[in-house]
């Protein structure tokens, strides 16, 4: 009894300091949850664009890390893509088709597109969020390509900007675009012309075809056509509008028959440089001539 007597404080002391313990430690851990909510997080930067297409291996750099690029990749502001020598990217940017070159880094800001060095394609009138909606017309906001040596900007458009040290190069397919160099407003230039600004702020303007040139790559970065079902005239047409040739009917009939006719696609899609021999192996009643500057479909 007398053994148990004095060990019932020690045993109750014991306990309190549990308790003081356990109590102390519930408060930490609520000061830290508290904590996390006091700190002010970093913003979360919005997305601006998302890749389309990718080929050969090419990157993303951020604050955050550096990743490999691939189709479905959503780029954020601050946000930097880089290609490789012989890679190229396609993206959805402001509700335009965007393609960077081989050797190209443009970085992302929230109404603009920082072109580094290397080259970009812009086509405002032809691209919806999915890269097989080729037939769909979505309304694209503006879309600045700024360089160290100038800026343009788009009024409706297929355009190209590409840019080095010594110079930037732009030059408008269709449509037309506003150059401004050192926040003056240069000139409007219009569908097959080119400008050339260099360093010094020399300015050289001139005629220029619609395919081939400068435009040699671009329809090399094309995704691929996937809308099914699409008629044989809407899969012409979108092939020669990226070739930046002008697709014509021998006959009425021959345009009634591609309006009519839908063309079967492969399964993974059709690249530019498929379209003829698809289209004749499909439909062996009609034929295209192709030249540089045009596609003539006739009826056999």
């Amino acid at each position: 009894v007398l053994f148990r007597a004095e060990l019932a404080p020690k045993v109750l002391a014991r306990k309190q300091r549990r308790l003081y313990v356990g109590a102390g430690a519930a408060v930490i851990v609520l000061l830290v949850v508290a904590a996390q909510f006091m700190v002010p997080q970093a913003p979360v930067a919005p997305v601006v664009a998302t890749v389309v297409a990718d080929n050969n291996g090419n990157k993303l750099y951020s604050d955050r890390e550096v990743r490999p690029v691939h189709a479905g990749l959503e780029v954020k502001v601050g946000d930097a893509l880089h290609t490789e020598q012989d890679g190229n990217i396609a993206l959805s940017y402001r509700n335009a088709d965007i393609r960077l070159r081989g050797d190209t880094a443009v970085r992302f800001h929230a109404a603009k597109l920082e072109l580094m060095h290397g080259a970009v394609y812009v086509d405002t009138h032809s691209q919806s969020s999915d890269a097989g909606r080729h037939a769909a017309r979505v309304a694209a906001k503006a879309v600045v390509v700024s360089t160290d040596h100038a800026s343009f900007t788009h009024t409706g458009t297929q355009f190209l900007v590409q840019t080095n040290a010594q110079e930037v190069v732009a030059a408008v397919r269709e449509g037309s675009i506003i150059a401004s160099n050192q926040d003056e407003p240069l000139t409007a230039l219009k569908g097959a012309q080119q400008i050339r600004i260099t360093a010094r702020g020399e300015v050289d303007r001139q005629a220029i075809p619609r395919h081939g040139g400068v435009w040699e790559w671009v329809a090399d970065t094309a995704p691929k056509f996937t809308t099914a079902d699409a008629k044989i005239h809407d899969v012409l047409h979108w092939a020669t509008r990226e070739l930046g040739v002008e697709l014509s009917y021998t006959s009425a009939e021959a345009m009634t028959f591609a309006k009519e006719n839908t063309l079967p696609l492969p399964g993974a899609g059709l690249s530019v440089d498929r379209v003829i021999g698809v289209v004749e192996r499909v439909a062996p009643s009609i034929r295209i001539e192709q030249t540089p500057s045009q596609w003539l479909v006739a009826i056999k």
